[in-house]
């Protein structure tokens, strides 16, 4: 006896059935996302190939013996076995936490998981589809950064921000803005009434007719102003604005709000330094014509007198009488020179005008001046291609007349001198040298060669003042640059010097 069963149904379901499979199976491996099946105590059972490759394993037996809980970070795995215990209760949940894969990659996670249950309704595993956030969290994390970097460089800089929406009327202020005013969001609801009144009165007048334009005529403004904060507080600000303009008509107002209280209190504090050292300046004008008129005449009739004693009773005196004499004519003359060092380096920049000028033309007139000490000590003098600039004229043929003259002056008797003027381009600037085979300058003498009427030798040894390098380095600086010395001792000195190539000095 033979039955049949007509078995086509069930045959075309099981065949629907195993391509429902492949392709939910095809779906899952080519899944650019983690999707992965847990055992209800927390076993891995399956996991597609893009988790596998955010776990850097190469298998899937190799995740599962490593275990899927030591993927997570340590700070993460309380936070992921609750997500695991809520689930298995029957709940759905979402989790961000962080890995670090078979390789030491470290990757930022986001997961969603939701339980599995048979035919009888009993939850037997879960299902979780995670994806890598790493990118978006390094993103958030740059944008947090950023802005809490911009907020503490709003703290430092006292620079708040303010937007006002002319089609809502609502007034936005940032955190800084806030602080400026002594307040905070809680505290102080921000309207333009409110705001205007927080400005002393001549302030309040040039606000309001400012923000007027603003609304209606589309026009910004940078001002500076004085306000009280919410506390009461004066306080002196610099407050801007920028219009947006839609179809020719104002819509949003905004800009930066500044406190500018300290700033305003170093200017002031300026100001008085100005006042006093042009008071100061005054003084020594002063002192510079009594230097001029009033010593310098009692000088003259002091030195004429001497020559005369000198010329009327030499051989009649006896020797100290003589020589007494002999020290007041020198001392007399050394203090005329002394007088008129100091009425030079007072005049120095006084009437001073930039001009674009030759230095190399400078130091031949220089040179040519000279020709007669020159040609006495058989000197020899190189001078490079020197730069033309915008200097001081007067100053700048005063110092290297007086760098040269120094070279001059202080070379030994029985050394032929050797000098040479230089210079080296850099970037902003020109270094100059004036280079000598002199008798040098002690090390422990260098930073004092540039003090007015201080000399390192006595006046039987070299003549001078000890004033001609403070004009040196008073010109120096009325460009606007340095000047230093490189010298060994015997073996020469080497006077370096710069000059800005800006010519706005």
């Amino acid at each position: 006896i033979v039955a049949h069963t007509d078995i086509s149904e069930r045959k075309q379901a099981e065949e629907a059935l195993r391509i429902s499979e492949q392709q939910l199976k095809t779906i899952i491996e080519t899944e650019p996302e983690c999707v992965k099946v847990v055992a209800i105590n927390g076993e891995l059972l399956e996991m597609n190939a893009a988790g596998l490759a955010m776990l850097e394993a190469d298998s899937l037996e190799e995740a599962k013996n490593y275990g899927l809980i030591k993927f997570i970070l340590p700070t993460h795995r309380d936070a992921f076995s609750d997500l695991h215990e809520r689930v298995i209760n029957g709940e759905n949940g979402l989790l961000t936490f962080q890995i670090q894969g078979l390789r030491g990659t470290y990757r930022w996670m986001e997961t969603h998981a939701t339980p599995l249950k048979d035919e009888n309704g009993n939850i037997t595993k879960l299902l979780a589809v995670t994806r890598d956030i790493t990118e978006r969290k390094q993103a958030e994390e740059k944008f947090k950064r950023s802005n809490q970097l911009l907020e503490e460089t709003q703290a430092i800089g006292k620079l708040g921000g303010w937007e006002f929406d002319l089609l809502t009327s609502e007034i936005y202020w940032t955190a800084e803005t806030y602080r400026i005013h002594d307040t905070s969001p809680e505290e102080f609801n921000p309207t333009i009434n409110a705001d205007m009144d927080c400005f002393l009165p001549e302030s309040k007048e040039i606000i309001t007719e400012a923000l007027a334009r603003a609304m209606t005529e589309g026009k910004g403004y940078d001002l500076y102003l004085e306000t009280y904060t919410t506390k009461g507080r004066k306080i002196h600000v610099r407050t801007t604005c920028e219009v947006t303009l839609l179809e020719g008509k104002p819509v949003k107002l905004a800009g930066i709000f500044q406190d500018i209280t300290s700033q305003k209190l170093v200017e002031e504090q300026m100001d008085m330094q100005n006042k006093k050292l042009q008071i100061q300046n005054r003084e020594l004008e002063q002192f510079t014509y009594i230097a001029s008129h009033d010593l310098q005449e009692p000088l003259r009739t002091l030195v004429s007198f001497t020559d005369l004693l000198q010329q009327e009773y030499t051989g009649k005196l006896d020797g100290n009488a003589t020589l007494y004499i002999d020290f007041v004519a020198k001392s007399a003359k050394r203090m005329q020179a002394l007088v008129r060092g100091l009425m030079d380096y007072a005049r120095i920049g006084k009437e001073r005008t930039l001009i674009y000028l030759d230095c190399y033309q400078i130091v031949q007139e220089v040179l040519a001046d000279m020709t007669m000490v020159i040609k006495e000590r058989k000197a020899e003098i190189t001078v490079e291609s020197l730069p033309k600039l915008y200097g001081y004229a007067i100053e700048l043929r005063q110092l290297f007349q007086n760098l040269i003259s120094n070279a001059l002056k202080f070379t030994a008797k029985d050394v032929i001198p050797k000098i040479h003027v230089g210079v080296k381009e850099q970037a902003n600037e020109w270094l100059f040298l004036v280079q000598d085979n002199g008798i040098g300058i002690e090390e422990k003498d260098k930073d004092k060669i540039f003090i007015i009427f201080k000399r390192l030798h006595n006046h039987q040894a070299y003549e001078g003042t000890g004033i001609g390098l403070s004009h040196c380095k008073k010109i120096i600086d009325l460009h606007g640059g340095s000047i230093w010395i490189n010298s060994i001792l015997n073996q020469g000195t080497t006077f370096n010097f710069t000059i800005p190539k800006n010519k706005h000095v």
